[in-house]
Order: C-alpha cells, then structure tokens, then sequence
C-alpha cells in the first residue's frame, strides 16, 4: 500500500475534473435516502454482517512492532505483508494482542518496478515458498488482498483471476478482498471476482452527504449485492486535504463521518484506516492533533469493545488503566513514594462505572474510584474516589472524547475521600 501516495496527485486531478464539470453525471438517490435500509418504512432493519460475531476495525500502514502496540488498544486486524522485515514478529504480536491478520500479497505476486505492475511469472512458486516457509504465521488469516487498486494500477482481469484462485487453492475458507480505486467504478461494470469488496475516494469532509462519494458508493454495493463490505476510511493528510479545504484539526470530523457510514451499512464487515503511520509525503493519523487521534481511538473502541490509549498519546495509559463507560473515560494512577518501589497502580474493573486500584497485590484494594453519568440531573459526569492508603500518589482520571483530565494528588501520611459532581461536562 506504499505506492498509494504516491498516486493522491492523480487522484486530485480527477476530483477536480469532476467537480468542475459543466454537467456532473447523474449522482444517482439523494443521499440521504442510500443508507435507510427501511428506515422509517416499517420494514426491520436487515442483520449487521459480522466475521465470527465480530466486526473489525484496523489500520494500514503498519510497519513495527511499536506501531502495532499502539493501535492493538483499541483495532482488532491489521494488514500485513510477508515481505516486510518485520512480518514474523507481527504476525505473532498481533496474535498475541488477540488482533486478526490480514495479508497484502502484492510483494509476493506482482512486479511493482515493471510499468504498469505485472503479475509475476514465478507469482505460483513465490506464494507456496513464501507460505510452506512458515505455515503457522499464515492460519487463521481474515482475508487476503491480492493487490491494492488492482484496476487502476493496470492489472488485467486475467492476472487477478490467477491470484485469487491460487489463494482459494491454498486457503480455501478464507475470503478475499479488492479494493477499487473510485475513477474504475465508472470504467469497469459488474461484481468484483473477490469475495469482499471495498473502494476509496479521499478528500471529502463527510462521505455520508458529500454527492459524489455517496455515487460512487451506491454504485459500489449495487454491483456487488450480498459481498461484505470493508469501508476504506480517510485517515491521512496531505495537501490534497489542504487543497479541499479540511484541517488537520478537521480530520476528526471526517473519521465520525466515516465511521456513521459504516455503522449505517448492514453489509459493512469492517472499517480500514489509511493509515497510522507517515509515508512522505503525508501524514499518518498518529501524527495529526491530539483531539484527532482521540476521535479514532473512541471509533475503534466502539467498533471493538477494547480500550486503549497508544503510546505517542499517552505513554502511562497502558494496561494498567481503569476504563468507565465504554472507553469514553480511563483512570491511571502514579505512585510516587520513597517508601515502595511500585511506580504505576494496576486497576481492575468492577463494572462499567466503578473500579480500584492495588499497589502491591491484588487482594490488597487501595483506592476506589467511581465515574458516574450525572448529565441528566446537573449536565455533568461525576467522579467520586477514596483510598485506603497512605502512600503518597497522583489519580488521573481523562475524558477520551475531550481530553479533559481531572485529577487528585494524596500526599504521604494523608488519607482522602472526593466527590465532584462538575468533574466533566457532558
């Protein structure tokens, strides 16, 4: 996915092309009316698809093992490809961390010097030594994607046809995906020969309303009725943002846009992020602004049910945090006293509002903290504490979807008890 960047000029062109268009093509419904699915109609809302009860979320552009400690707190997938120096070591962080893989073939299978890229004569050989060299890393894999914008980048229907069907030889259960540059879904008609499907158009503020995404968007799901869909989200920045008019500041606001568009699809499997890291020249979501970064980490954390805070955010937040209301809220705990040794509390959960924190064992509870939803009563969420200790300590309680942080500090020989019905407003 390297050599996506270095196509976002092109990409540009297009989209400028089209918007200045004297007559623009029929944009088909209004778009307010693509995502209902009944809405309103008295008709039951179809099933949301799922991949073994779980809908995934995840980002590309993975290229360490840091990079995947991050995003592990709260994404549940991760795309990886076999010739990356550091696949093994991935592959089994990952699995560690509980995250599904997913495998990019392009590498391995087609010529990326040759212009345009050609599937390779030997594209049989290299995939079965690439696998028979270590076949534990490749079980269990989510899907396979044999090539990034395989249309757009000039490949023929018949090499993706002999891709494929070698990962069905190889790995019959597990489904595959094309993703599919916007200009072909007006270029090439009918359903994709992969079992999933996905497309991407960057630079636009809200997809659910933007007219040209949501036409190039139907046309997607109406030529592949019934495929699970991956939603490719825009999570990077360049100068073609610049360009649109979008911030850095705005990205935010594009990731909940995205994210409404595939919460409002029955079909959506799964939602891709391009991407974590930087690929100059742009910008991964880890280096846009804090609030930026908090946005996907709320997203992901409602797709996934994990909780979590990466390392460039907030390197205390790791797995020793306490987590309230659906990872909206985390509380941390510094212990700073010459007495001990322990230098970060670990928390356990006791329900989606309350928990505590140990110091030395976790039979021995030393404070108590409470996150309470006061909104409707005063328009505040609330915060009550207490300790049983005398060690001197600083409780940091933050708001994820803000970055607001309440905190309390205990000095040595002191014990206390808070509450603070004004700690975050709603």
């Amino acid at each position: 996915m390297e050599s996506k960047s270095g196509r976002l000029i092109c990409f540009l062109a297009l989209l400028a092309t089209a918007a200045g268009a004297s007559s623009p093509p029929d944009l088909g419904p209004d778009p307010e009316t693509l995502n209902g699915f009944g809405a309103g109609t008295g008709t039951p809302e179809p099933q949301r698809a799922t991949v073994d009860g779980e809908r995934l979320f995840g980002f590309a552009g993975i290229r360490t093992e840091d990079d995947l400690r991050e995003v592990s707190l709260f994404s549940n997938v991760v795309l990886l490809n076999p010739i990356s120096p550091a696949f093994e070591r991935l592959v089994q962080l990952a699995r560690g961390r509980d995250m599904r893989v997913a495998i990019a073939w392009d590498g391995v299978l087609f010529d990326t010097t040759a212009t345009p890229y050609r599937l390779r004569a030997d594209y049989r050989q290299r995939f079965l030594e690439t696998v028979g060299s270590a076949p534990g890393l490749f079980r269990d894999l989510v899907f396979h994607q044999p090539f990034d914008e395989p249309y757009w980048n000039g490949l023929t229907e018949e090499e993706l046809d002999l891709a494929l069907g070698l990962m069905k030889e190889v790995f019959p259960g597990v489904p595959t995906l094309i993703v599919m540059a916007w200009p072909t879904l007006d270029i090439r008609t009918g359903s994709v020969p992969s079992d999933w499907v996905a497309f991407d158009l960057y630079f636009v503020a809200d997809p659910v309303t933007d007219p040209m995404y949501q036409y190039y968007w139907n046309r997607m799901r109406s030529q592949n009725s019934g495929k699970p869909i991956l939603v490719v989200a825009d999570g990077f920045y360049s100068s073609g943002h610049a360009a649109a008019g979008i911030s850095r500041s705005e990205m935010g606001a594009v990731a909940r846009a995205y994210h409404d568009l595939f919460e409002s699809e029955p079909a959506a499997v799964a939602l891709g992020v391009f991407r974590w890291t930087d690929s100059p020249p742009i910008e991964g979501t880890r280096s846009l602004p804090a609030e930026v970064v908090r946005e996907h980490i709320a997203i992901g954390s409602s797709i996934t049910d994990r909780c979590g805070i990466p390392a460039s955010e907030d390197p205390l937040a790791g797995e020793t945090v306490l987590w309230f209301h659906e990872c909206r809220f985390y509380a941390r705990v510094e212990v700073d006293d010459p007495r001990t040794t322990v230098g970060v509390a670990t928390g356990s959960s006791l329900t989606e509002e309350s928990g505590y924190f140990w110091f030395f064992n976790e039979s021995n509870v030393e404070i108590t903290v409470k996150v309470l939803d006061g909104v409707e009563l005063n328009g505040y969420c609330w915060v009550f504490m207490s300790d049983m200790t005398d060690v001197n300590y600083r409780l940091e309680i933050r708001d994820v979807w803000s970055g607001n942080a309440w905190t309390h500090s205990n000095d040595e020989g002191m014990v206390s008890i808070r509450r603070d019905t004004m700690a975050f407003p709603p």
